[in-house]
């Protein structure tokens, strides 16, 4: 994913059509509103499918033609660029369009305030996904600036910088190492597995932490996409702490509308298998992704058929366990590589020898834990208004310190920004 110029005039195109279908669907009923609606909607996936997916869906139907004997030619090559934040601000626009649809939101009558919602800098790239009766109603309204709430916001950049740079980018060197190993051994394989959980929270909480702040500068107020997700006690906890702008736009636009917990057992299990294999697509065109989101959706169908350990603190070792080994899919370029994991992680290796990491490491990864402990399941500027005035500083000292002394070396791009 990287910014093109001439992909400006896609963002363009998005910000019509939805602001003139949304004013259409207001003014109309029956059949005419829900076409409208239709035009809306496929036009914001056409451009997924075109730039995200063309490629992949070539590739399968193809394979599937030789497969059948059908033919013996090969996809055509197709290689287009991935326009930066595709996949957020089309869901972020879709979103709108169907509110206005339900009737849950007014069309905006201002091109300019709807197009500051779809193009609003510090979410735009990755999130989070915001809803217009919240994004779009702040934008429009005046904002007092004031001390406490510039302070809070460069409170929240420093600490989204802070776990980027030091958690993150000082793990991801080890995962990658250990990812293009032809056969690791059981020690590396879990190395890298709970590396990579912690490097991917820290690399997208903070992400999220530094567009809180960035829009809190502006005096815009804008959601918390995490809450503390590792301390979740089950698969249905961790999706309500982790990507929250996400997992709630697909529980709203996708699940309820499927039905949701009204469904029987039979159509219950289709409704979180499709939306759970959709997150998975969402996240990238590769069939790895949708195993991905299967496995937890899976997981979220048999857990209340499991009987749970009888302390919390168990029940969130053995999801945070559980979450780790599914991250597997996630990370692996391809299934061979994801197999070689599983397989390692299990002890199936021929490989015994052992690798000697720098043990320091492993700081980093508790790192993450001593921070979810003083964050308690709150915003870290709502926490640091909670401890006294030396504590502050020794937090803000701390955090400059670790950014210079132990800052990653490697200029790492945020993950989540290839989706």
């Amino acid at each position: 994913m990287q910014f093109v110029p001439a992909y400006i005039f896609i963002l363009f195109f998005i910000i019509l059509l939805d602001f003139t279908t949304a004013h259409i669907i207001w003014r109309s009923t029956g059949l005419t509103k829900r076409l409208w609606l239709i035009i809306s909607l496929s036009s914001n996936i056409l451009l997924l499918a075109v730039f995200k997916y063309a490629a992949f869906l070539l590739n399968n139907i193809f394979a599937f033609f030789q497969m059948v004997h059908f033919t013996n030619a090969s996809a055509p090559s197709i290689d287009f660029i991935l326009p930066i934040g595709l996949s957020f601000h089309t869901f972020q626009s879709m979103s709108y369009t169907m509110d206005v649809y339900r009737g849950q939101q007014k069309p905006e009558t201002h091109l300019g305030y709807f197009a500051n919602y779809v193009l609003f800098f510090p979410q735009m790239v990755a999130g989070p996904i915001e809803r217009y009766k919240r994004l779009g109603v702040s934008l429009k309204a005046p904002q007092a600036l004031s001390f406490e709430s510039w302070r809070a916001a460069l409170w929240l950049i420093g600490f989204g910088l802070c776990i980027k740079m030091v958690i993150a980018d000082n793990l991801a060197p080890v995962v990658n190492q250990i990812y293009e190993l032809e056969q690791p051994n059981i020690i590396q394989a879990w190395t890298a597995v709970l590396f990579f959980s912690v490097q991917i929270y820290a690399d997208f909480f903070g992400y999220s932490t530094i567009a809180i702040g960035s829009a809190k500068l502006l005096g815009i107020e804008i959601m918390d996409n995490f809450k503390s997700p590792y301390r979740a006690a089950s698969i249905t906890e961790f999706w309500s702490r982790w990507h929250i702008s996400l997992s709630t736009w697909f529980k709203e636009y996708v699940y309820i509308p499927l039905g949701g917990n009204k469904n029987r057992y039979g159509p219950w299990v289709i409704s979180i298998l499709a939306v759970f294999a959709l997150s998975g697509f969402w996240h990238g065109a590769s069939w790895t992704f949708i195993v991905w989101g299967l496995l937890h959706g899976i997981a979220r169908i048999t857990e209340g058929r499991q009987k749970p350990p009888r302390t919390i603190f168990f029940k969130r070792v053995i999801i945070f366990l559980i979450v780790s080994l599914f991250w597997i899919f996630f990370r692996a370029p391809d299934f061979k590589t994801a197999w070689v994991m599983c397989k390692a992680c299990f002890g199936f290796t021929d490989n015994t020898i052992f690798t000697n990491y720098n043990l320091s490491l492993w700081f980093w990864f508790f790192l993450l834990w001593l921070i979810e402990w003083f964050l308690n399941d709150q915003r870290f500027d709502i926490r640091m208004l909670q401890v006294s005035v030396w504590k502050r500083w020794c937090v803000i000292l701390a955090m400059v310190y670790c950014i210079l002394a132990f800052g990653g070396t490697q200029a790492l791009p945020f993950i989540y920004f290839q989706f």
